[in-house]
């Protein structure tokens, strides 16, 4: 079991780009979803990881595209000072 367990981490590690996030997933599911502990992706994988960061990433980068820095003018005094 641990074997297999490892085969499907290191299966992630090769084959995905969200594997920082997560670390290889959860055995338990990908026994229950894909019928073994050496496998990749799963459902709850995708709707509670990769679903959450994509829509995090595109948030943050429609965020980007639109925020202009205050000149110092319309910021006023620092209160600081």
């Amino acid at each position: 079991m641990r074997d297999e367990v490892a085969e499907g981490v290191e299966q992630c590690r090769r084959a995905c780009a969200y594997f920082e996030v997560c670390g290889g997933g959860a055995p338990s599911n990908k026994l229950f979803e894909n019928g073994s502990f050496a496998s990749t992706e799963t459902r709850h994988c995708a709707y509670t990881r990769k679903a959450v960061i994509d829509i995090t990433l595109e948030f943050m980068e429609s965020q980007m595209n639109t925020w202009r820095p205050q000149s110092a003018a319309t910021i006023g005094p620092s209160p600081l000072r």
